[in-house]
């Protein structure tokens, strides 16, 4: 739809654009792309169904999602998606869905700071472009999305922070940090590293103990950063005892 003008009008109506478009770059439709994708990747990541003080939705549970994905009644697939969108992008922290790829850029290159309140999204992104190359590609074929490649953010990388921010430095950077901390092979002492089965980022994190100073706490069916949320009633036992003994070895270590 995308690839053709006449469906413009309705992609605005559908997803209820911020601005319309008479013309989409391949930047903007990339970052239409990963608009649609975020409720998948935060339902994925962090599996909580989260609403705002007004009871508005931010986020949804992956068994949530797949719930509206497989309701019929809502229509064929393209508008069981849409109703995830409009559930999502209604309320007024984002009362519209961006699809301007300058809009994105024109909020990242701002600068300053609000200490009342603060985000975090150019840091990271400036850390994803110089240090991790975390970005949310859909290079794999296992997966039903496609329109992100590495090239998408490799490009924001060099429009947000300057040319000489490109592959080569993003190689080189990911390189650098990989030699400095280590990799696979972390040294070191008195380091946990905790990962959640369900955290896409977990193939990347240390998983099995390296020694009694390095010890992996590897929690089944945990989602990203799970161990450092508040406990709730309907945490998983093998969560619970994941926190109980991260605290066991932190006592033991503060005592030494």
């Amino acid at each position: 739809m995308m690839k053709l003008s006449v469906y413009y009008s309705k992609l605005a109506n559908d997803f209820k654009l911020c601005k319309p478009a008479k013309t989409y770059s391949a930047m903007d439709k990339a970052y239409f792309l990963e608009r649609l994708i975020f409720p998948v990747e935060v339902a994925v990541q962090h599996n909580r169904n989260e609403k705002n003080h007004k009871g508005e939705q931010l986020s949804f549970t992956m068994d949530e999602l797949c719930d509206i994905m497989a309701n019929t009644s809502l229509g064929s697939p393209y508008y069981r998606y849409v109703r995830i969108i409009h559930l999502i992008f209604k309320h007024k922290y984002s009362p519209c869905f961006a699809a301007n790829y300058r809009q994105k850029l024109q909020t990242l290159l701002n600068s300053s700071i609000n200490h009342h309140n603060p985000t975090k999204v150019r840091q990271y992104f400036y850390q994803s472009c110089t240090e991790f190359g975390f970005f949310f590609t859909t290079d794999s074929k296992n997966q039903p999305f496609t329109g992100l490649p590495l090239s998408y953010f490799v490009q924001q990388c060099s429009d947000l922070f300057g040319p000489k921010f490109n592959n080569d430095s993003l190689n080189t950077g990911v390189m650098s940090t990989n030699a400095y901390y280590g990799g696979f092979n972390v040294t070191g002492s008195k380091i946990i590293f905790p990962n959640g089965s369900f955290d896409p980022w977990h193939p990347l994190g240390i998983t099995k103990d390296i020694s009694k100073d390095l010890p992996a706490v590897f929690i089944k069916g945990a989602v990203h950063c799970a161990d450092i949320y508040k406990q709730k009633d309907t945490d998983s036992a093998e969560l619970i005892q994941a926190r109980e003994k991260i605290f066991r070895i932190l006592q033991k270590w503060l005592k030494q």
